[in-house]
């Protein structure tokens, strides 16, 4: 992981939290986080920011990992081919300004995955959107 500057951690932990708040009320999902650097639940050996298994189960549906501005680089393009090689659905969540610069990264490096975004709302809360393919 690139290391992020404090402002752009906060972001990215808040986006954690807005993202597993979102999704916590799902029948089917227990929702995981790993904001900063705890490791809370980790697939194999890899730590994503959220993951997202089977209520009652072990069983992980699908991964997301966070990027804010600064951390949508080919350096940090190497971390999310390891996650896309774990087996399961990788979400990528980036900044909505910078979405076609993640997918052209992506592409460059031959990660397959799905992509969301976020955004701040006019209360300053962080609204998370996964894309339909």
């Amino acid at each position: 992981m690139d290391d992020r500057q404090p402002n752009e951690q906060f972001e990215h932990d808040l986006v954690i939290q807005a993202a597993a708040d979102q999704f916590a009320s799902s029948a089917k999902y227990s929702i995981h986080t790993n904001p900063a650097e705890e490791r809370n639940c980790g697939v194999g050996h890899l730590f994503p920011d959220i993951v997202v298994s089977e209520k009652n189960s072990d069983k992980v549906r699908f991964i997301i990992e966070v990027e804010t501005v600064g951390s949508v680089t080919a350096e940090e393009a190497k971390q999310w081919q390891a996650f896309a090689r774990i087996g399961v659905p990788l979400y990528l969540v980036v900044p909505w300004r910078v979405l076609p610069i993640a997918e052209r990264l992506c592409v460059a490096v031959g990660v397959k995955c799905h992509f969301g975004y976020y955004a701040q709302d006019d209360t300053g809360r962080f609204k998370v959107v996964l894309k339909k393919e």
